[in-house]
């Protein structure tokens, strides 16, 4: 069973990959992907998802709101009082759903602080039975979760008798004597030094003081002083290294968590120049989304100042080496757990390419967050470049790839399991750079895709359209019929004398072709019909006035080959 199911149009795809991310992040199981395990019907799969999901997050769009299946799984959820909307777009959300509120997340983005977002999060969660208190900050800490459920440790006991302590010292100071509060409260009315009147003394009596060792303490290890050029106000400090994982109570008892309102907390560590460091969210308790966290060099540069749910910091590169502090806290009266990871980031591995007609699959692997890999080729101008992508591991739907020339200019810059990039001409030619691989992303994995040098649109004259034509392969002449190379086209072209109707009849489809679009164009490449091979036949065509025109057979972004057969003639 899955926390939440995501109902969303095929075309937004993208959207739903961000949200689902976001969620995970935030601790909830989703289920948004739509690849059915073999020998499992389609439609039993998502019922039996719809059906067993703890909630039905429905993201409206121009394109779901004429979805059958989002409506109707929408339908399934309000009847469930399971339903928890949001508008991707401004849209009109259909009547029958619009008497509960709906999210508005048309400017969210992912990684970014928003409250709508924190809003319907916090429902999702009040639907699911995790929440019982408000939304006050107050109710926030009251209702702090923690992500294990071990026993209650000594430190959180002492969190609790500090609460207590203050509590009667609270009552004490309305109903007791001050002179008594004031000794009780102040460390330094029952005759303590200063910090400043102490050390003053301690110089006088002492010509010399031991200065404190170099040395950091071991790794995860909390320090009640703070190590030397550190900046220390009275905050908990722990030793760390990259590679660590903070979390509560881990690297050390006190970690991971904001057990006071305005707390903050620093953790430290050393690093050798020009290291680049992926910093990551990996869990959050609800409600701190908007408490800080931020990065600090041994010159005080901030190199990211950030709030926890906001864009992951992702690669971070500390070009000198020495010593960094990273504080989590304050400004916000939140309390809970928190999780963080400090990863490497290894080099980038790179390879060469070489372009030919045939497609050429290239295999990778993302070693770990924020790791990328850089392929280079070189191509003569005007060359038609296809790049598709194959398959990818679970997770790196949304991993960055990038296709830029010798200049840097972008050709491409989209997600792994987006839109096939598809076909581009090369303008320039030359050296040609694609990476694999994003500053932001943490997902790991494996990966394959190809790419080729497209050839160019096959074109075959019909002549004059005065009967019944049939197409197939090498029908009516060698290369017909036939989608030979992934982004491959063929265009049929024929003349009709006078206003005419034609009919084209879709005889036979290869499976694997079946989305490869279909279309009808005029001399002015106004499209009179635009379909796929696997779509309904579009019948009987109107062609206003006479002159050229084109049946074309292909798509740009569509790897898929195979054969077809058509008929197309002149009706009257």
């Amino acid at each position: 069973m899955h926390d939440v199911f995501v109902s969303y149009a095929g075309e937004d795809r993208a959207h739903a990959v961000q949200l689902a991310r976001a969620l995970e992040a935030r601790g909830l199981s989703v289920w948004w992907d739509r690849q059915i395990p073999a020998g499992v019907a389609f439609d039993d799969a998502i019922e039996s998802a719809l059906n067993a999901a703890g909630c039905v997050l429905v993201l409206w769009t121009a394109r779901s709101i004429q979805s059958r299946w989002v409506r109707t799984e929408a339908s399934a959820a309000l009847e469930r009082d399971r339903l928890v909307p949001a508008l991707i777009e401004n849209v009109s959300i259909p009547l029958e759903f619009r008497r509960i509120q709906a999210a508005n997340l048309t400017q969210w983005h992912s990684g970014q602080a928003h409250d709508e977002f924190e809003m319907m999060v916090h429902s999702i969660e009040r639907m699911l039975g995790r929440t019982t208190a408000g939304d006050h900050p107050a109710a926030r800490a009251s209702s702090a979760r923690s992500f294990t459920s071990a026993p209650v440790s000594r430190r959180r006991l002492a969190i609790v008798a500090a609460v207590i302590a203050v509590a009667i010292g609270a009552w004490w100071g309305l109903y007791g004597s001050g002179e008594s509060i004031r000794k009780a409260t102040d460390p330094f009315a029952a005759g303590e030094q200063q910090p400043g009147k102490q050390e003053a003394a301690q110089s006088a009596s002492s010509p010399k003081s031991s200065a404190p060792s170099a040395d950091p303490p071991t790794a995860g290890a909390a320090s009640t002083a703070p190590p030397p050029g550190l900046p220390h106000s009275g905050e908990a400090m722990f030793a760390i290294k990259v590679g660590d994982r903070i979390e509560d109570d881990a690297p050390a008892a006190g970690a991971g968590v904001i057990a006071a309102a305005y707390s903050e907390t620093v953790y430290w560590f050393d690093a050798p120049a020009r290291e680049s460091v992926f910093f990551r969210v990996r869990k959050l308790d609800a409600g701190l989304g908007s408490v800080r966290w931020k990065l600090v060099d041994g010159t005080g540069r901030e190199l990211f100042n950030t709030c926890l749910g906001c864009t992951t910091p992702g690669v971070i590169e500390l070009r000198q080496a020495g010593r960094y502090t990273l504080t989590v806290g304050g400004g916000d009266g939140a309390t809970g757990a928190y999780s963080l990871q400090l990863t490497r980031v290894p080099p980038p591995q790179r390879s060469s390419l070489e372009l030919s007609r045939k497609p050429l699959k290239v295999a990778g692997v993302v070693e770990a967050p924020g790791a990328r890999n850089l392929y280079t080729f070189t191509a003569p101008p005007k060359t038609r470049l296809g790049v598709y992508s194959v398959r990818m591991d679970a997770g790196m739907d949304s991993l960055q790839w990038r296709l830029a020339d010798g200049d840097d200019e972008t050709l491409f810059d989209t997600c792994l399991g987006c839109t096939h990039p598809g076909v581009f001409e090369l303008q320039k030619g030359g050296k040609y750079a694609l990476s694999v691989g994003g500053n932001a992303d943490p997902a790991t994995g494996a990966y394959t895709f190809q790419i080729l040098s497209v050839p160019l649109p096959t074109r075959i004259g019909l002549g004059p359209l005065d009967g019944i034509v049939r197409i197939g392969p090498d029908r009516p002449v060698a290369g017909a019929g036939e989608i030979e190379s992934p982004g491959g086209v063929d265009v049929y072209e024929f003349t009709v004398p006078t206003r005419a109707q034609v009919a084209v009849r879709i005889l036979k489809v290869d499976s694997a072709i079946g989305s490869i679009g279909l279309q009808i164009t005029d001399e002015n490449d106004n499209v009179i019909f635009a379909s796929c091979l696997g779509c309904s036949e579009p019948g009987a065509l109107t062609l206003s006035r006479a002159g050229a025109y084109a049946l074309t057979v292909g798509s740009t972004r569509d790897p898929a080959t195979g054969t077809y057969e058509l008929q197309i003639g002149r009706i009257r």
